[in-house]
């Protein structure tokens, strides 16, 4: 199955996988804002949906250490300007807690994965923000996975199951490198900073 004309996967006979415009269509249904650039794979049962998208950010060098407790702060921080935002639309804050899952890189498949617990103010209701980035030559594919709680690690060993026959296409892979490609300007950390609170 081609993803984002990116990459590739084999799906078992128990995955659906939808291409941009049925997963927008996924989306309005399930009263969810599309954005016209995410496909989806989810099992039958639709206990957790795997939204996938590229960002052409360039290469991204993976050769710097990650600072958990720094990136924590930093969510935390934006917490404040996001939820001045909610409070305009009338909605609850949500609230960072801490870690679900610390990040963690995988030299060998080039994939970061982390998870935010988050928390709704109004409510108590605990929210985990899951999130897997996958570095190609030219940019990463994000995945974000949406799950309820109970479900969380069942999710994710189900999607990392599904991702272990995730490949870029030729002229997309990491290993492919050649010096003039396009190298982004920053690092592993940012990745995460920048996909806090969803």
């Amino acid at each position: 199955q081609s993803i984002l004309n990116k990459s590739t996967i084999e799906l078992s006979k128990d995955l659906v996988f939808l291409n941009v415009n049925e997963t927008d269509k996924f989306l309005v249904y399930t009263n969810n804002q599309p954005l016209g650039k995410e496909e989806l794979l989810m099992p039958n049962n639709e206990i957790w949906q795997a939204y996938f998208s590229f960002d052409d950010v360039g290469y991204i060098k993976d050769d710097e250490e990650i600072d958990a407790e720094n990136l924590l702060k930093t969510a935390q921080k934006n917490d404040q300007a996001q939820n001045a935002y909610r409070k305009e639309q009338g909605w609850s804050s949500l609230i960072t807690v801490g870690w679900e899952y610390p990040p963690r890189y995988n030299t060998v498949d080039k994939r970061l994965e982390w998870a935010y617990l988050g928390k709704d103010e109004n409510t108590d209701e605990l929210i985990i923000n899951y999130h897997t980035r996958i570095l190609g030559r030219n940019g990463v594919i994000g995945v974000q996975l949406a799950t309820f709680p109970e479900d969380l690690n069942d999710s994710v060993n189900e999607l990392s199951l599904a991702l272990d026959s995730f490949k870029y296409n030729s002229g997309e892979r990491y290993s492919e490198y050649q010096k003039g490609d396009r190298v982004a300007e920053f690092g592993l950390a940012a990745l995460i900073a920048g996909g806090a609170a969803a």
